[in-house]
């Protein structure tokens, strides 16, 4: 039905990153997700018309930048934030909603690649205000409920799946 249409992905990185992680023990961050086959897979159905990822500018992150960038993503940066027993912590939320608002009226679809409940108001109001249908691709088990409910379509990256590399 959308297959064609014009398509905007936003991927964000540290959540995918660290969703895999936590389901592949022993991945470190951006090896686990073959990110080059997850746009691929994307592209079947959809005419990308931007793929950004959302990332940190640390020197942890040049693995998972590199990666990124070969896999045709236009990769953002900005610095991270260490928070005590959290971890490192990059949050792109508002700087995803904005672009995925800003490109809204030039798509018929967005994919967002996240698993955030943060982002449910987003999918909202892309579905009532700009008639996009909302595509969201993350782990299962690492994803908001409501979030799943309120997309359009959500697909699962599922342990194990196609786009998941082999352990390292």
């Amino acid at each position: 039905m959308y297959e064609g249409k014009r398509t905007g992905v936003f991927l964000d990185a540290f959540n995918i990153a660290y969703a895999a992680r936590d389901c592949r023990e022993g991945c470190g961050m951006g090896r686990c997700v073959d990110y080059e086959s997850l746009l691929r897979s994307i592209a079947v159905d959809h005419d990308i018309v931007t793929a950004i990822a959302y990332s940190g500018k640390s020197t942890s992150c040049i693995g998972l930048n590199v990666n990124l960038i070969e896999a045709g993503f236009r990769v953002n940066k900005k610095e991270e934030r260490v928070l005590p027993g959290i971890g490192t912590k990059c949050n792109w939320d508002v700087g995803i909603a904005l672009d995925a608002i800003k490109m809204a009226p030039k798509l018929d679809v967005v994919v967002l690649i996240s698993g955030d409940g943060d982002f449910i108001d987003l999918v909202k109001h892309l579905q009532s205000g700009y008639s996009c249908r909302v595509e969201v691709i993350a782990f299962d088990g690492a994803t908001n409920y409501g979030l799943k409910k309120r997309a359009d379509v959500f697909t699962d990256l599922a342990c194990g799946s196609h786009l998941l590399s082999p352990k390292q």
